[in-house]
């Protein structure tokens, strides 16, 4: 992984479906950063379920694993407490609530973050493949998880044909998709190193901050006197799923799978 610049934590989003083995994937994440040395925070919803009897979980919490909360504000325009500290952590991670307002929670995320003192390294979704398979709308609102990830790993298929799965990790390849899919082997993840790599993978350009200076002190004419605006091809486009109509609904619709 790279080094952020030295006023800046390593910061990574997990998206996926609330589930006991989310926990186990989430858990395995947070030992593999406690083995290379790394303090991690992590940051998960005020109502997210953290049973205090999952082996793994307890055994983190006891070696001092630090948490947070994190909420929407009423409108879901901001997190309910924007100004969060992150004093002695090496790596956060942000745990997403799991199937409702995951579009609301990117967006906060993609304003906030730039005046943050993290910088995001990788967005990273669990896919749980029993559920995909019986249901199309947790499908698709995986196919919007996909959009803005590095990152995704398919689990909890073990009841399912091997040739469902060989079938969906071609879809991955059909569709284009330039993030790196890794599978679980008997419940573990594999090649951890390569999912938290820093390299950008996601087709989302929401989360690309390069700073552009607009205050120009000159004006760019054609020879037919008129300004060539051609030099804002180079501004990057805005985020598809953050669109909005006139009545200040989204232009994309993505069902919550958690009421």
């Amino acid at each position: 992984m790279k080094k952020p610049p030295d006023d800046k934590l390593e910061f990574f989003v997990l998206l996926g479906m609330r589930s006991p083995e989310r926990l186990d994937a989430l858990c395995q994440l947070i030992e593999y950063w406690h083995f290379h040395g790394e303090k991690v925070l992590l940051w998960h919803h005020e109502n997210e379920p953290l049973p205090e009897d999952h082996e793994a979980f307890s055994r983190l919490k006891k070696k001092g694993l630090e948490q947070i909360a994190w909420d929407w504000n009423e409108d879901a325009t901001d997190f309910a407490q924007p100004d969060v500290t992150f004093s002695g952590a090496d790596v956060v991670l942000f745990l997403d609530y799991g199937g409702k307002q995951l579009i609301d929670t990117l967006e906060i995320l993609s304003k906030w973050l730039p005046q943050s003192p993290l910088d995001l390294e990788r967005i990273i979704t669990w896919v749980h493949c029993q559920n995909v398979s019986e249901n199309f709308l947790i499908k698709r609102w995986y196919e919007t998880c996909f959009h803005f990830s590095d990152a995704v790993i398919l689990d909890a298929f073990k009841d399912l044909p091997a040739t469902w799965l060989k079938e969906y990790q071609q879809h991955f390849k059909t569709q284009c998709y330039p993030c790196i899919v890794e599978n679980t082997k008997k419940g573990r993840l594999k090649n951890l190193q390569n999912i938290v790599d820093d390299q950008v993978r996601r087709i989302s350009q929401a989360f690309e901050f390069e700073q552009i200076d607009m205050n120009w002190d000159f004006e760019i004419e054609t020879e037919d006197g008129e300004e060539d605006d051609d030099d804002f091809d180079d501004l990057p486009p805005k985020e598809a799923f953050f669109e909005r109509n006139p009545d200040g609904k989204r232009s994309k619709i993505v069902t919550d799978i958690l009421s």
